[in-house]
């Protein structure tokens, strides 16, 4: 009987979709339910895309409340990009966190001491050494050397 009652709550539900105020669809729940089983990647995505092209898509039941899409859409944007930024800021203080330890347990990786004695400069330009066209290995091929059978 739960059935019965679903099916008929659906149909009294109305899935409209708006332009600029005016309505461009407007069915009963019932027949939007197959699109939706049958694609409900591309009716998520549909239902995402609708705001960027201007359209505002609203499920309204009999008693006259609606749900905005519009605004459901956006209010999961913002929490989404709100955890993705705690996640990275919380990454970034754990990266900090685990770098100080490892350059603190390393005495290389710190400042050198005043006392220790300076490094000498060395003259690292050197001329390039050249080679004389004799010591150049070549391979000279001639047109007329291709295998013929």
């Amino acid at each position: 009987m739960e059935n019965r009652n679903f099916l008929k709550d659906l149909t009294r539900y109305r899935v409209k979709l708006e332009k600029d105020g005016k309505s461009v669809v407007d069915l009963p729940g019932i027949l939007c339910l197959p699109g939706l089983l049958a694609a409900p990647r591309l009716s998520v995505a549909s239902v995402i895309a609708a705001p960027l092209l201007g359209y505002s898509v609203r499920l309204e039941n009999p008693d006259g409340r609606t749900v905005d899409a519009e605004a459901a859409v956006k209010k999961t944007a913002e929490t989404i990009m709100e955890t993705a930024a705690d996640t990275a800021r919380t990454i970034k203080e754990e990266i900090s966190k685990t770098w100080e330890s490892i350059t603190a347990d390393d005495p290389e990786s710190g400042e050198p001491e005043a006392d220790s004695a300076p490094m000498e400069e060395t003259d690292t330009a050197k001329e390039p050494v050249k080679q004389e066209e004799s010591e150049i290995p070549t391979i000279q091929v001639d047109p007329d050397d291709s295998a013929e059978e």
